[in-house]
């Protein structure tokens, strides 16, 4: 099957989305973590946790409440995400050829052939299907560049050959 697209501001929103969404919770998360965990443990052995905790009160716990918020905003923010999809060059037309061997690509920045056995995961959403080569690395398929005949065998195809293990369940991302 040979298709033709432009990956627009949207669909990389989408993605981006996508993917932060079906990230694990404490990968999302680590920063806002250790600063609650370890700082917290380093004034303690230091003994200079009494004397900040006297100065600051609750503030103390202030600045990892405000970058656990803002880490989530800016993981579903979509006029953030496409703000840097216009700075990163991310657009532009791309030729996709699916078949036995695998997705091959072409585009403005990259063209390849990825084979079905390297691809470790796959994720699906309303408006597109996001093909990981890598476990932090993705390829951007909207579905509409597909015939809805055409999105039922590349996701067969998906399952067979990557695995159902890897689906994400199609989710409604936030408008």
């Amino acid at each position: 099957m040979k298709l033709e697209y432009e990956i627009t501001a949207d669909d990389y929103a989408n993605a981006i989305r996508l993917d932060y969404s079906a990230s694990p919770l404490f990968a999302r998360w680590w920063p806002t973590l250790l600063n609650f965990c370890i700082v917290p443990a380093v004034l303690l052995a230091t003994g200079d946790l009494g004397k900040m905790y006297a100065n600051l009160g609750p503030g103390l716990f202030v600045p990892p409440i405000v970058l656990l918020v803002g880490l989530e905003f800016y993981g579903k923010s979509r006029k953030l995400l496409k703000k840097q999809f216009l700075k990163t060059g991310v657009g532009g037309p791309v030729g996709a050829q699916i078949d036995e061997k695998g997705l091959e690509l072409a585009g403005a920045h990259a063209n390849g052939l990825t084979k079905w056995s390297g691809i470790v995961r796959w994720l699906e959403s309303a408006d597109l299907f996001l093909v990981y080569p890598q476990p932090r690395l993705f390829f951007i398929l909207p579905k509409r560049a597909l015939q809805p005949d055409e999105i039922a065998e590349f996701r067969d195809r998906l399952i067979n050959e990557v695995g159902a293990k890897s689906v994400c369940r199609t989710r409604q991302l936030l408008r």
